[in-house]
């Protein structure tokens, strides 16, 4: 496992080439944690889509991904163990048995090695979201095509139900 942290100024651009040696065809996890009061989050799925598709629907919601306390994403290659996440704490995580494109990519970008290198996740902290990310969320979820996300809705009052 690899674990990256990125200034907030080249971290799109990271996490979008760490996915270039996933392959083709990927399958991609999209994680919300909008709309829950306690550590609970919902996933939300799509399998085989080809990753110039993938890549595209996540330039359109760069913001989101990019900002949104609540919102992470996960891109596992087709057929082979490899996965590359986004998470909403904005690092950056590679999961594969051969670490060294991922490691190459991160160099090229400037991003040095630390052997310890403290994590938000592992302290105590907070998330921050917007109704807005909220609604782009689902319009992401939408645009990928990833289950689950056709069940909820909003309410008068802003409330989401299943």
């Amino acid at each position: 496992m690899l674990a990256a942290s990125v200034s907030s100024e080249h971290l799109f651009e990271v996490f979008l080439e760490l996915l270039r040696p996933l392959g083709e065809t990927v399958h991609v996890m999209l994680e919300t944690s909008h709309d829950f009061v306690s550590d609970c989050h919902e996933d939300h799925h799509r399998g085989e889509i080809d990753m110039p598709v993938l890549a595209s629907h996540f330039c359109d919601f760069e913001d989101l991904l990019v900002n949104d306390g609540c919102t992470g994403v996960a891109v596992i290659a087709d057929g082979r163990p490899i996965e590359v996440q986004f998470d909403e704490h904005k690092l950056l995580f590679v999961y594969a048995y051969d670490l060294k494109p991922f490691r190459r990519i991160l160099r090229s970008h400037g991003v040095r090695r630390h052997e310890v290198l403290p994590l938000i996740a592992e302290t105590e902290h907070l998330h921050h979201s917007t109704e807005e990310y909220a609604e782009e969320f689902r319009q992401l979820c939408c645009r990928v095509g990833a289950g689950g996300m056709e069940s909820v809705l909003s309410d008068e009052n802003g409330w989401m139900a299943s």
